[in-house]
């Protein structure tokens, strides 16, 4: 089992100085974002950024790591291929039955909410469990109406391949 660590900007950059959190209109400052890494002694590189313009209060993290990939025998004949990513395409959608479908699983919620609103239960608890229940429903939805395909499974009219 590998063994994990959490690193912090000042074990590898020990003088970068940088807060990587900051919010001068609260005067708040801290070293609230880590790495996860189970071997430090890859990481080459560290760097806080801090951008000009950044409309977040969490500063850029950029770390580099050294990998070693095994090298495939020749002779074996295997061959190595990334994994074909997909992607919604909600153009192709079939967006009535999206709708439709979102609608008769999330209409069930707003005797809920209305519930915990007139019950004055605002438990952490109860509301994970409300948003839990609506990503799935919004996911299945997806699932089951919106076609996945590769990036340019659907070639343009006007290229010439």
């Amino acid at each position: 089992m590998a063994e994990w660590s959490l690193v912090h900007c000042d074990q590898i950059h020990p003088n970068s100085g940088l807060f990587t959190y900051v919010n001068p209109a609260l005067d708040h400052y801290s070293y609230i974002d880590f790495i996860l890494t189970s071997k430090s002694e890859r990481v080459t590189n560290f760097e806080i950024s801090d951008p000009d313009i950044n409309f977040c209060d969490h500063l850029p993290l950029f770390v580099s790591l050294e990998c070693f990939v095994n090298k495939l025998d020749r002779a074996s004949g295997v061959t190595l291929t990334a994994p074909k990513q997909l992607f919604p395409r909600w153009d192709r959608a079939d967006l009535r039955g999206y709708y439709k479908y979102t609608g008769d699983h999330l209409a069930p919620f707003i005797a809920k909410v209305d519930e915990l609103i007139l019950n004055d239960d605002h438990t952490s608890s109860c509301i994970d469990e409300l948003y839990v229940s609506i990503v799935c429903i919004l996911i299945n939805g997806e699932r089951l109406f919106v076609p996945r395909h590769s990036k340019n499974f659907y070639k343009y009219w006007w290229t010439k391949d």
